[in-house]
């Protein structure tokens, strides 16, 4: 089985915080606020994202992804998505989505015959960038393995 993930907006830290323990309940925050993911984790798998959408090494994007709480008991976490990688998305157009999302289904990571469910989800999580961005808020991701 892999990573459980979800995507969601959230105006702080400490509010992003308070979905450590269960996951991030649809019902909890507002329609569109929460994409849910299964496999892309916010470490290593959007650190390659962002490297092909802003063109920065990898080595300087890794080391300043941080994790906002950690469980020790159940190893889930929440973790702030990287600012210049809501930006990116934000303000990529739809072809230069669907082109990072075919770049990034040929990555290690991924590797994928199939783009499409990337694109997908690049377009959900420009999305959510976009709300995060008219709320002044962020995006944050909770992920339990």
């Amino acid at each position: 089985m892999g990573i459980l993930t979800d995507y969601f907006v959230a105006a702080s830290d400490t509010e992003a915080a308070t979905f450590l323990d269960d996951g991030v309940p649809r019902q909890a925050l507002p329609d569109g606020h929460v994409l849910e993911s299964k496999g892309i984790e916010p470490f290593v798998t959007l650190g390659t994202l962002e490297e092909i959408l802003t063109g920065r090494p990898y080595a300087e994007i890794s080391s300043g992804v941080t994790a906002v709480t950690f469980s020790e008991d159940t190893g889930a976490v929440v973790v702030q998505v990287r600012p210049a990688l809501l930006e990116a998305l934000t303000g990529a157009s739809e072809s230069e989505l669907d082109g990072a999302a075919d770049a990034w289904s040929r990555t290690e990571e991924l590797a994928t015959d199939d783009p499409a469910p990337l694109a997908a989800f690049l377009d959900d999580l420009a999305a959510l960038a976009r709300i995060a961005e008219s709320e002044g808020a962020g995006v944050y991701c909770w992920a339990s393995p």
